[in-house]
């Protein structure tokens, strides 16, 4: 994993397209008709795919991979689903209200975006960002972010290539690190 930095956004009309699609996920009846909205309006974050893997020259932000057996997939970070699941296996409210914010997006190839589905798990103390409350600055997540300065350094390899923790890591990145792999 390498830091990525998004230098550059959308055009213009895409950026105006994704305002109209928050606001009818903002103002729809309930979680139901939110799962259709985003259902219904998937390939609005597949039409940024070429910029974001610009960022990254072609290649999986998680895993440095240029896939070319399958397709690198635009990632939610934050799950957009109406549930995320939390480190135990329990749900609690997802982050629906990002799906079309590209901030929230990561190329990622589509066996590591299939294995992490709604998957966001949090420490214990954390923060949690909702709808109501829509401050994610505070969360303290558990899954590394090459959006994130930091975060690549918290990975080494061993002698087989697996990715474990650095020697620099603390307690608490060393357990991010473990969820991460």
């Amino acid at each position: 994993m390498r830091y990525i930095l998004r230098d550059d956004s959308p055009y213009t009309e895409w950026l105006k397209k994704a305002e109209e699609l928050e606001n009818e996920l903002f103002n729809a009846a309930d979680d139901e008709a939110r799962k259709k909205i985003i259902m219904d309006n998937a390939k609005h974050w597949g039409k940024i795919k070429s910029l974001l893997l610009s960022f990254s020259h072609g290649k999986c932000w998680m895993s440095e991979a240029r896939d070319v057996y399958s397709h690198p997939e635009v990632d939610h970070f934050r799950p957009k689903n109406v549930k995320a699941k939390n480190l135990d296996g329990s749900e609690r409210e997802g982050y629906w209200w990002l799906a079309y914010n590209w901030l929230n997006y990561r190329i990622c190839g589509n066996v590591g975006n299939r294995k992490k589905g709604s998957y966001f798990p949090l420490r214990n103390d954390s923060a949690v960002g909702t709808f109501t409350n829509r401050n994610i600055d505070d969360e303290v997540y558990y899954l590394l972010d090459p959006c994130e300065k930091d975060d690549p350094d918290l990975l080494s390899f061993d002698m087989e290539g697996k990715a474990i923790p650095s020697d620099h890591c603390g307690e608490w990145d060393r357990l991010r690190v473990e969820v991460y792999c």
